[in-house]
């Protein structure tokens, strides 16, 4: 089985095919949308569970939207493709 990445800089299946402990969610700007903020969480099971905000107050929406669903999130900085 081949290892995937659903995300940059996101946990993965192990190789023995067991799941990776539950990601904390992660906040950060879209790289291809200029001005959008992603959430995107893996879950035990892999999958990956992604919320997309644009508009003048992306940020905060994204954030609260994290905090709410979430609880813990991890605002990061992607590097630019």
């Amino acid at each position: 089985m081949a290892e995937r990445s659903p995300l940059p800089e996101a946990a993965v299946r192990s190789r023995g095919g067991k799941p990776c402990q539950t990601m904390i969610a992660k906040l950060f700007k879209d790289r291809v949308a200029l001005g959008d903020w992603r959430v995107e969480r893996v879950g035990d099971d892999g999958e990956v569970e992604i919320a997309i905000f644009g508009g003048l107050d992306a940020r905060q929406r994204a954030i609260l939207y994290a905090d709410r669903l979430y609880g813990d999130f991890e605002e990061i900085n992607l590097v630019p493709y």
